[in-house]
């Protein structure tokens, strides 16, 4: 500005400044949204893939805790099978059973 001339100079080169300055802008905006576009969908796959893994991790909790009571179950049943079998002698033998 401090080489215009005149008022009216002065008052060109800032809008051609403007001009060039806006134009800049534009060329920047379109990439810029594409990349905004682009991470924004990455977030909401990411998002959607994280809900995804929250609930089978619910599912696999809620599995784990139904295998649990009934390994404990099978381990009292096991439990209670032995003490009866120890009480009561056995006349056989387990070769008896076994097939060539």
């Amino acid at each position: 500005m401090s080489f215009a001339t005149s008022v009216e100079d002065a008052k060109a080169r800032a809008a051609n400044a403007l001009e060039v300055f806006a134009q800049q802008i534009r060329s920047l905006l379109p990439p810029g949204m594409s990349y905004w576009r682009q991470r924004t969908r990455r977030r909401r796959i990411r998002n959607r893939e994280f809900e995804h893994v929250k609930q089978m991790v619910s599912e696999y909790k809620e599995q784990l805790s139904k295998l649990e009571v009934a390994n404990y179950s099978l381990a009292m049943h096991l439990k209670q099978a032995q003490q009866c079998n120890n009480s009561i002698p056995l006349s056989f033998y387990p070769h008896d059973f076994d097939v060539d």
